[in-house]
């Protein structure tokens, strides 16, 4: 037999053990190339509730690597960028009505060819992970976190073929203030957004849909704040097994394991108003059934000067703080086939020994893998062809990016069989937690158990110029002055260079917010003021270099 006509061989038994068509494959891939002209072979991902995923997987709520086979081996790779794809999963639910995983090509990647056949990889995110790649410097004023992360969202609408979509689940929107000054400080549209949200509590998730045309469905952003948004998952009671090779007419777990960490019990914040001169502060208490019996453990924050509006903006604030914290000191991790496992979804868990059967747990994590079924023989053929699969994707490999979770290396999954027969189908690894406790994402609370918003510091001073009316001196009751930094984009900047959102220097009284100035003198009807005029380029520091407490500290030549 000739070279060629075993790679001929080859792809006919590869077609005929996928099935000539989509509709007998577990895993189904869907690209503007067309049917079957990239078939899945194997998949694996990540999708988490956000804001942030710990331990950096699925930084923009989901993840999906996936080999694909084609007889093409001379595919255009940069076509693909950017493009919609689905992956559509086959669930026990339904052999026509597929679970679908729709996204964008982030990456896409020729592996080895031979003759007639190629393996490629494609990488699979949300448009929300477009936002990683523009940074920005941008200032929004007396604005909502709302309309501010909204404003950041329009600037992606029809930009190639994105369609980005979502959706606000909030219990009140009102109890969210505006800002008077929320700057966007050299860091790109997604660690600004999820900074935002991670600072106000919020916690999101992408929920998928299928579609024909050219979209082939849609993804949509769901930001929340509270537990009456969470859905019963598709298939609401799930058995646990401690035999993997138990058969079932629907899926189920074998592992469920609970583990606890310490945490504190109750968390208290103050800072100073200097516009009305005093503290807003706050105390909590934290959840009686994640608290360590008999202790006491107070956390207690100062962060920085006008952090609230008023007492009852900390108290909502630290609320959700110390509910992350203590939720994700309580958190459950599962395995098994289950192949609706999603997030925010709800399930109960029957014929555990140590679990009651009526408690729903939420998911906040999935890390899934599943293949095609081909059979050792045809595997050992195309990796003779094609090579070894990557070790991500080896079933011997021990895998590296394991479910994200707020607490500590945990063994892997998908530490694979002896032997690919073995190997299962499909798998899927949860992390969750009792729905009864609010959810927050655990990717704002590191190993140690402290928030973390890696809000942008400031450090040094910089320059700025005074704007204002056309008065020399354009200032309020307490002598403060308006300005624009250098870096501000606009016509009347100091560059003037130009934004696709439009400008950000008026380079008058309506940029900007009242900045206070330092005096020589200052104190209770009586001191100094040497106020600067409009046009003088001023010299500003940073309270505990937070780029949203600038002060001017002098005038320079």
């Amino acid at each position: 037999m000739t070279a060629l006509s075993a790679v001929q061989s080859i792809v006919q038994a590869l077609l005929a053990a996928l099935g000539p068509s989509q509709n007998q494959r577990l895993l189904r891939l869907h690209t503007p190339l067309g049917p079957n002209v990239l078939l899945a072979e194997r998949m694996q991902g990540t999708e988490t509730i956000g804001p942030r995923a710990p331990g950096g997987s699925a930084a923009a709520g989901f993840k999906f690597e996936v080999l694909a086979l084609s007889t093409n081996a001379h595919l255009q790779l940069k076509e693909l960028i950017g493009q919609p794809v689905r992956l559509d999963l086959l669930t026990q639910q339904s052999a026509t009505v597929l679970r679908p995983f729709h996204g964008h090509v982030t990456a896409f990647a020729l592996l080895g060819s031979d003759g007639g056949l190629a393996r490629y990889k494609l990488t699979i995110e949300p448009w929300l992970a477009f936002l990683g790649h523009r940074q920005d410097a941008w200032v929004f004023q007396d604005k909502t976190v709302m309309q501010i992360i909204e404003e950041v969202f329009a600037d992606y609408q029809a930009q190639g073929k994105l369609m980005p979509a979502w959706r606000w689940e909030l219990a009140d929107a009102s109890v969210y203030p505006r800002r008077s000054l929320c700057m966007q400080y050299h860091e790109s549209d997604l660690a600004f957004v999820q900074r935002l949200l991670a600072e106000e509590g919020l916690f999101c998730w992408f929920e998928h849909s299928a579609a024909e045309g050219d979209s082939l469905g849609q993804h949509t952003l769901v930001i929340a704040d509270h537990n009456g948004c969470l859905q019963p998952n598709l298939q609401t009671r799930v058995r646990y097994t401690q035999s993997a090779a138990a058969s079932f007419k629907e899926d189920s777990l074998t592992r469920f394991q609970e583990g606890r960490r310490l945490g504190p019990t109750e968390m208290s914040a103050a800072s100073w108003d200097h516009t009305a001169v005093q503290q807003s502060s706050a105390q909590v208490g934290g959840d009686a059934r994640l608290s360590p019996a008999d202790m006491h453990l107070s956390l207690r924050d100062q962060p920085g000067a006008y952090a609230y509006e008023n007492s009852a903006q900390a108290q909502r604030i630290i609320q959700r703080q110390l509910e992350a914290i203590q939720a994700s000191a309580c958190q459950y991790q599962a395995q098994g086939a289950l192949r609706q496992a999603a997030c925010a979804t709800t399930f109960t868990l029957s014929e555990h020994s140590s679990v009651n059967p009526a408690t729903r747990w939420v998911t906040l994590a999935v890390q899934h893998r599943g293949r095609n079924n081909i059979t050792a023989d045809l595997g050992a053929s195309l990796q003779s062809l094609l090579g070894k699969l990557p070790q991500a994707f080896a079933g011997q490999a021990e895998q590296a990016n394991d479910v994200p979770s707020a607490r500590a290396p945990k063994p892997s999954l998908f530490k694979g069989p002896a032997n690919a027969t073995d190997e299962p189908i499909y798998q899927a690894q949860l992390l969750a937690q009792d729905a009864n406790i609010p959810v927050r994402a655990a990717g704002c609370v590191n190993e140690r158990g402290d928030i973390v918003f890696d809000r942008p510091q400031v450090a040094g001073a910089q320059t700025a110029i005074v704007v204002g009316l056309s008065e020399p001196v354009h200032t309020d009751r307490d002598n403060r002055v308006k300005i624009q930094f250098h870096w501000q984009r606009g016509a009347n900047s100091a560059h003037r260079l130009s934004h696709l959102a439009g400008s950000n220097a008026p380079g008058d009284d309506s940029t900007g917010t009242w900045v206070r100035v330092s005096q020589a003198w200052a104190g209770a009807n009586w001191g100094g003021h040497h106020t600067p005029r409009l046009g003088q380029e001023v010299l500003v520091s940073f309270i505990e270099g937070d780029i949203d407490r600038p002060v001017v500290i002098g005038s320079v030549y």
